[in-house]
């Protein structure tokens, strides 16, 4: 019996361990996240401490529970680092054909609005004092939403869809912004996703943008418009919006406006089963002309499909500088297999010559996917000791990039303190191009353009392009 208690008394405990023993143990712990793992956090304080840093640092949210992140979080408010808030809400399938879909599209309105109203009300109490940077994502993802169209491959439906059931998954509903919104100071990186799958019209969405003081980082990825017949309205406000309402705090913006033409014919009628052409493709000139202005006060631009490359150039003035902007990515229609040479060229110099009043620039990035084909003009200018500057053709298809151009792109990287030679550089993309995520990945692109998404996301996106089915009805 002695000998049993001296064992029990040598036996070490959590208290006799070294600092770096029991916080490797914990990030294990932390590491693994088996099921109830923050639980542990009621160990003792050294658990808590380590646990609760981890635990809360990113915090996904739904509507219905920010009363209880109100409670949780009045003393964690320095642990947090990124808040995910979902205001989606349920579909249940049969539903979509009957006037109960009304009822639940202003119910969903109704759980945005009192969601955003809620956690901007929290976030108004915080300051910057005690948070020094937030980053915020919206979402609206039901969980039905992405089995909500059937999709057949190789066929074509020519009968109008049902009146209701047909534009899921891309959600005919708005997201509504109060426009008495508190003011929120701690939120300094914004994310507003492909997994918001509600509209952002322009109006609401300045209604967010105004609220939001310290903007320094911004994510922006709204769904092609679909009819024709408001693109005039929704052009003039879209660019109100980016000249008068996009923070003067912004440093950094990525905006991917997604132009998958595949699944364009489900989106072909109207509500009241006239054939229309509802997609709207042409990018508007405006819309480059005021993200060239915005541009001046950037460090990073990335905008694709939303602005033509030659649009936004075209709309430069020659006395216009750029102090701050170090990356620069654009999209462009002429880019592609059929494309006029001649254009090509031009807006490549036009290019050149709209960067030598861009001091400080590292990159420089014209792109273009479209079908299977997919391709990359890329200037980089990587400093002395890392390869010098260079531009680089990438894509599926060859482009002979002529001595003006080069001559041209010489002139930018002889800018430099230290000019050197420019590498000229041809990348061969072998075989089709599947998606934009392949695309994009393949073209190797030196800068951020689209926020990555799930395999089930992706999956989802390319049975839509195949066209098109109705949602079935179902028994639940």
């Amino acid at each position: 019996m002695i000998l049993q208690n001296s064992a029990e008394q040598a036996r070490p405990s959590w208290a006799t361990l070294p600092l770096e023993i029991s916080l490797l143990i914990l990030g294990i712990i932390i590491e693994e996240r088996h099921p109830g793992w923050s639980s542990s956090a009621a160990v003792c304080k050294q658990w808590q401490f380590v646990i609760e840093k981890e635990n809360f640092r990113h915090l996904h949210l739904h509507a219905t529970c920010l009363d209880d992140f109100a409670r949780i979080a009045v003393r964690r408010q320095h642990l947090i680092s990124y808040i995910s808030l979902n205001m989606g809400g349920r579909y249940d399938c049969p539903r979509c054909f009957g006037t109960s879909w009304e009822a639940e599209k202003t119910q969903d309105l109704s759980i945005i609005r009192e969601g955003l109203w809620k956690l901007f009300s929290i976030l108004s109490g915080w300051t910057l004092a005690t948070q020094k940077s937030l980053e915020l994502e919206l979402r609206a993802h039901s969980p039905s939403s992405s089995g909500r169209l059937w999709f057949k491959r190789n066929s074509r439906q020519e009968t109008p869809p049902p009146k209701l059931g047909r534009l899921h998954p891309l959600s005919s509903i708005g997201l509504r912004v109060p426009t008495e919104l508190p003011r929120v100071d701690v939120v300094t990186r914004l994310t507003l996703g492909r997994q918001l799958q509600r509209r952002l019209q322009p109006l609401q969405l300045r209604n967010l943008l105004d609220k939001l003081g310290h903007l320094e980082h911004m994510v922006y990825e709204p769904k092609r418009g679909w009819n024709r017949f408001y693109a005039g309205v929704l052009t003039t406000t879209y660019e109100a919006t980016i000249r008068n309402h996009f923070p003067k705090t912004l440093k950094t913006l990525s905006v991917f406006e997604d132009p998958d033409d595949r699944i364009d014919p489900a989106l072909d009628y109207s509500w009241w089963g006239l054939r229309v052409p509802f997609a709207f493709h042409d990018v508007d000139p405006r819309i480059g002309a005021a993200f060239a202005s915005l541009s001046l006060s950037l460090e990073q631009l990335s905008a694709a499909y939303m602005v033509n490359a030659e649009d936004f150039f075209g709309a430069c003035l020659p006395t216009w500088t750029w102090e701050h902007l170090q990356s620069l990515a654009l999209t462009s229609a002429l880019l592609h297999p059929m494309g006029n040479p001649d254009e090509i060229s031009a807006l490549l110099s036009s290019a050149a010559a709209t960067a030598l009043r861009m001091p400080r620039l590292c990159s420089l990035v014209v792109w273009n996917r479209r079908e299977d084909n997919a391709c990359a003009f890329v200037y980089r200018h990587r400093g002395l000791n890392k390869g010098g500057p260079s531009i680089t053709w990438r894509g599926t298809w060859n482009l002979e990039v002529t001595p003006a151009v080069e001559e041209a792109w010489q002139a930018v990287a002889s800018q430099k303190a230290s000019p050197l030679e420019l590498e000229i550089e041809k990348e061969d993309i072998e075989g089709e191009v599947q998606s934009h995520a392949d695309a994009i990945s393949r073209l190797a692109l030196p800068c951020f353009v689209v926020v990555p998404i799930s395999a089930d996301d992706e999956e989802g996106r390319e049975a839509a392009a195949n066209i098109v089915s109705t949602c079935p009805l179902t028994s639940d």
